[in-house]
């Protein structure tokens, strides 16, 4: 009996003994399996502005909570994690991640074991959306109406530069393009038509962003002025000129020695500087010898009568015929077309 009971206690201890191995690896003081998952956020990572980084979790899981600590990485020239790992606390711990550029990147968490616990690893995708600029210039940015502008857009940004994404180009002012959109993949150009009327337009070009980057807009102002205009007088050799025949102090000028009195006329003509066309219609106005306003007629020409000058113009003696010059400006106030001018 007694030997018997010798037996049946080594039995129970060996039983016992062999209870102690199994639980080194399926309690905290044993051996598991784990898992590892990882989380990052924000996601997608809006990385334009300095120090943006996402705040990466890793959450290691098995029988009860694991001990340890976990290594993160990346591919090279993506980004750096900081720390490069951590000690699990309650089963997780985290570390931030500064991406380097635009782009959507497989990141790892490794869980190294211990204690009992086996290896394990988990990833996630994050997103880096990065901001952009956008740069916008227009040339001339001073231009006649009716003329053409070239209006160059770029987008930059601090990850990288965009190669996807579209410009979308439109005018505060009554011009129009030739095209209003192309792509950022290469350079941008479009040419801007300024309007019939002189006005201030604001361009803008609105980069439409792609997967990678955010969306970006600039402006830039484009003046146009009225055309350029040319004010000559008198535009016919001896117009502008005033026969003056002398009577008396109290009489005015008539016919004498065969010579006619006739009124003078303050003349001048207005044409298109660019192509010499004579501008018509328009409303000159005279000032000096001759007051007044009238509009250019056919050849672009406007002639203003003034009567013949009496006794004592000109330093014309008694019943004598002489000719006086006559002093006179003009002037073009301008319209919707031309600039203004003056002679």
């Amino acid at each position: 009996m007694v030997h018997g009971r010798r037996a049946i206690v080594f039995a129970v201890t060996a039983a016992l003994v062999g209870g102690a191995a199994i639980a080194a690896t399926a309690s905290p003081g044993g051996s598991g399996s784990t898992t590892t998952a990882l989380s990052c956020s924000p996601n997608p990572l809006h990385a334009g502005a300095a120090g943006a980084a996402a705040q990466c979790t890793a959450t290691v899981n098995g029988a009860r909570k694991p001990s340890g600590s976990v290594s993160f990485t990346a591919l090279s020239g993506i980004g750096t994690f900081t720390p490069s790992s951590c000690t699990l606390s309650g089963g997780s711990c985290s570390a931030s991640f500064a991406p380097e550029r635009a782009g959507t990147f497989t990141l790892t968490a490794s869980y190294g074991g211990g204690s009992g616990w086996q290896p394990s690893s988990g990833s996630a995708d994050l997103a880096v959306m990065w901001s952009s600029t956008t740069a916008l210039s227009c040339s001339p940015s001073d231009a006649p109406v009716g003329s053409p502008v070239t209006c160059e857009a770029v987008a930059r940004s601090g990850g990288g530069t965009p190669t996807d994404g579209r410009f979308t180009f439109t005018s505060t002012g009554t011009g129009s393009f030739g095209s209003q959109t192309c792509s950022a993949a290469a350079d941008c150009s479009v040419t801007y038509t300024t309007g019939a009327r002189p006005e201030t337009a604001t361009i803008t070009a609105a980069y439409s962003g792609s997967s990678s980057y955010d969306g970006s807009q600039a402006s830039a102002t484009v003046t146009s002025a009225g055309r350029s205009a040319t004010l000559t007088r008198p535009p016919v050799a001896g117009e502008g000129v005033a026969v003056v025949v002398c009577n008396s102090p109290s009489s005015s000028c008539f016919p004498y020695d065969g010579v006619t009195a006739r009124p003078g006329a303050c003349t001048a003509r207005l044409t298109d500087t660019a192509t010499g066309d004579p501008i018509v219609g328009a409303p000159l106005s005279f000032s000096g010898a001759c007051e007044g306003t009238v509009d250019t007629d056919a050849e672009g020409v406007a002639v203003l009568p003034v009567l013949p000058a009496t006794y004592g113009v000109g330093g014309c003696a008694f019943f004598r015929a002489c000719t006086q010059d006559l002093t006179y400006a003009v002037s073009f106030a301008g319209n919707g077309v031309y600039a203004p001018v003056q002679a």
